[in-house]
């Protein structure tokens, strides 16, 4: 019996020291938890910002629309963001394209343009958890309803001060797309900053009234040109085409709008007012984020924040003097610095 008791003793201590069978091996350390080091598991990892945009015409237009494009394209670069977007938004169905990116969880949803604010008025109550923004607009509703600007009077300003700057005849124009308030302030600040530069100048002006009919903004420009005209700007959308066509058949100088349309037409556009869309986006975006919550605010954006400024000269360069240039650069820099505030000089809607 007392063999029988020693050598099951013997063999149970030899099976405790068998490889494989302890539970604290040199060759296998007890692995740490994935969040010692540093790795946030899978199932609870934060998941990336959504954002879309509704934007009213094709984002291949050159002008507005592909700025809200660009936009989005800039939030999805900085912020790591799912993107997504609907071009050509007829009317009828804005409601429908708000809902349809509020229930497939979309945080931030961009409508580009004030024609949006009333659609988005009604539709933004029933997400109070979604971010609503309309561009080119005073829309603000409690809670989750903002506008966001650019300061389309500088814009139209800055662009006014080189129109009088390069006129040989003392007669200029704008031609804006509807009369709309983000339209009539840079109409209204393109009229000041051509007088501001020379109170004695002539200023034409005249609304499309739609941004899509290039026939007819050519038809107007034509007519300011008959008019003594040798310098127009636009800001009418795709619209505004049809004035730089009518600028190259006259040989006139044209400036652009929005964004550098300068590939447009080389040897007529000598520069463009960019309203950097894409800036103001992400700006929004970071107050959204700072915030944590959906906020309702209006935004104006221009020389100060680097979202309006001029496009380089291109075929111009040489063209303008550099007398016209420090000229030019000086009244921005004036703005910059507040040593000039051109709301002292008129009214406008924003």
């Amino acid at each position: 019996m007392r063999k029988l008791t020693a050598m099951l003793l013997v063999l149970l201590i030899a099976i405790t020291f068998i490889p494989g069978c302890s539970n604290n091996t040199a060759e296998e350390p007890v692995a740490e938890p994935a969040e010692a080091n540093g790795d946030v598991p899978a199932e609870v990892a934060e998941e990336p910002l959504k954002a879309a945009c509704l934007i009213p015409e094709s984002i291949n237009d050159g002008g507005w629309s592909a700025a809200a494009y660009y936009g989005l394209l800039k939030i999805e670069e900085v912020f790591g963001a799912e993107i997504s977007y609907t071009e050509n938004v007829e009317l009828s169905d804005h409601d429908e394209v708000f809902r349809m990116y509020a229930e497939q969880g979309y945080d931030v949803i961009f409508a580009h343009g004030n024609e949006f604010a009333d659609s988005a008025a009604r539709v933004a109550p029933d997400y109070p958890e979604v971010q609503f923004c309309v561009t080119a607009s005073v829309a603000l509703q409690e809670s989750n309803l903002s506008s966001l600007n650019t300061d389309n009077a500088e814009q139209g300003f800055i662009e006014g001060v080189v129109a009088a700057m390069v006129t040989k005849s003392d007669v200029v124009g704008i031609i804006g797309g509807m009369d709309i308030p983000s339209i009539s302030d840079s109409v209204i600040g393109f009229e000041l900053g051509a007088k501001y530069i020379n109170p004695d100048i002539k200023v034409l002006s005249t609304y499309v009234g739609d941004f899509v009919d290039a026939a007819r903004a050519k038809e107007i420009a034509t007519s300011m040109i008959d008019g003594g005209a040798d310098v127009l700007m636009h800001n009418a959308g795709p619209a505004g085409n049809g004035m730089f066509e009518a600028c190259e058949d006259a040989g006139v100088y044209a400036l652009g709008s929005i964004v550098d349309q300068a590939e447009v037409a080389p040897n007529t556009i000598v520069t463009s007012g960019i309203a950097d869309m894409p800036m103001a986006f992400k700006v929004f975006i970071d107050m959204y984020l700072e915030a944590g919550t959906p906020i309702a605010t209006t935004v104006a954006l221009g020389i100060k924040e680097d979202t309006v400024y001029l496009a380089p000269y291109h075929e111009f360069e040489d063209v303008l003097t550099a007398e016209q240039k420090d000229g030019i650069n000086q009244v921005i820099e004036d703005i910059r610095s507040d040593a000039l505030d051109i709301r002292d000089l008129g009214t406008f809607s924003m």
